[in-house]
């Protein structure tokens, strides 16, 4: 079929018409579509956050809830002193006769007596052993033999 160059020139300007108009319709399409994208997008990145806030929260409770509640040796020994009258000072003085002065300026380690061993550092006593327990150090060297017997403190308090 043979058309007219006039019936070209229709149907050309019928069809610029037709897709100026489908043109329109896909930039509105277009314009929509990002415009809900990014209210999706927005409202997910929302949700991201309140899900990290929550993941935070609960990371920092169960970290809470893992805590072991303990006491200070500080803490401890002033409740003995204050509630139940313990005059630790005075004690202190009971178990830092001459002999143990001596043998911390000598540089034992340790001093023994029938009621234990008094274990030293330095200048300073860091614990008191019964008897039947052993220092931890390999060897006793440096260990010093006393004449007192602290079993007497232990009866007083």
């Amino acid at each position: 079929m043979a058309e007219t160059r006039a019936e070209l020139e229709i149907e050309r300007a019928d069809l610029t018409v037709k897709l100026g108009a489908i043109t329109a319709d896909i930039a509105s399409i277009k314009a929509e579509m990002a415009a809900r994208l990014g209210g999706v997008e927005a409202e997910a990145q929302r949700i991201r956050s309140r899900l990290g806030q929550i993941e935070t929260e609960l990371r920092r409770r169960e970290a809470h809830d893992a805590l072991v509640p303990t006491i200070s040796d500080h803490a401890l020994l002033r409740y003995i002193e204050r509630i139940h009258g313990v005059d630790v000072e005075a004690m202190k003085a009971a178990l830092l006769t001459d002999t143990v002065v001596l043998a911390i300026k000598s540089g034992a380690s340790a001093v023994k007596s029938p009621a234990g061993t008094m274990v030293i550092k330095g200048s300073t006593v860091v614990t008191f052993l019964d008897p039947d327990m052993r220092p931890k150090r390999k060897t006793q060297r440096g260990m010093r033999e006393a004449t007192e017997d602290w079993s007497e403190i232990d009866e007083a308090s």
